[in-house]
């Protein structure tokens, strides 16, 4: 498995995808890169996670299963109102791009979408966060 593949291959998923009132080139914060929401109503943040690696087989020329998530987490700004609608919408557009079953491709490396999970939502400094949790399968050459 390639790290940098797989993430590649998440975050160009993200990228290419149609999402509600986001511009998927200066809307989403990456890993290690400077990033300044001020004077945004939404953006987004990527993170990459692997997780695990089980071995296949015994000889050098065998594969790993690796497994990790790639977690988007949506800011919308605080509505004094209590309406969740847009970040709701954001919710429903990633999950449609992230479906069960979706193979990715970069580089050759294939990540398959096992599933797409949001988690609550919650008030941070001022935002509203709601995160989706993506889990992936990948497999690697060992050797």
């Amino acid at each position: 498995m390639s790290s940098l593949d797989t993430f590649a291959a998440l975050t160009t998923q993200l990228v290419a995808s149609s999402i509600t009132g986001i511009n998927t080139t200066t809307d989403i914060a990456y890993p290690n890169d400077s990033f300044d929401p001020a004077g945004k109503a939404q953006w987004l943040a990527c993170y990459y996670q692997p997780a695990t690696s089980e071995m296949l087989g015994k000889s050098a020329v065998s594969s790993n299963d690796d497994r990790g998530f790639f977690q988007v987490s949506i800011f919308t700004k605080r509505d004094p109102g209590g309406s969740i609608a847009g970040s709701l919408a954001i919710v429903d557009d990633i999950k449609s791009n992230f479906v069960y079953n979706t193979v990715l491709t970069y580089n050759n490396q294939q990540v398959e979408i096992l599933d797409s999970v949001p988690q609550q939502a919650r008030e941070v400094d001022g935002w509203f966060q709601q995160d989706i949790t993506i889990n992936y399968l990948t497999f690697s050459q060992r050797g």
